[in-house]
């Protein structure tokens, strides 16, 4: 364990049990958090930015719709 570990385990370990806790719940959302933000993205999630990126530079290229129920009916009518 590191310096700093143990030394946050002497701090967790003064507090009362709620404030354990609640210590403890932050930490899991920082590290969520960080585990969000440094996430590398599969290869799949990749293309489909890159898809977004196509439709966003050229929207002429792909079909629009006024509104969800034009979008819903053209998926039900097709072949």
């Amino acid at each position: 364990m590191s310096s700093a570990a143990a030394e946050a385990v002497l701090i967790l370990e003064e507090l009362p049990e709620s404030g354990q806790q609640l210590a403890l719940n932050l930490l899991r959302e920082v590290l969520h958090s960080w585990r969000v933000q440094n996430e590398i993205p599969n290869a799949e999630t990749i293309e489909a930015l890159k898809e977004g990126e196509e439709m966003i530079r050229h929207p002429e290229k792909y079909k629009r719709y006024a509104n969800f129920d034009e979008l819903i009916e053209d998926i039900l009518n097709e072949p």
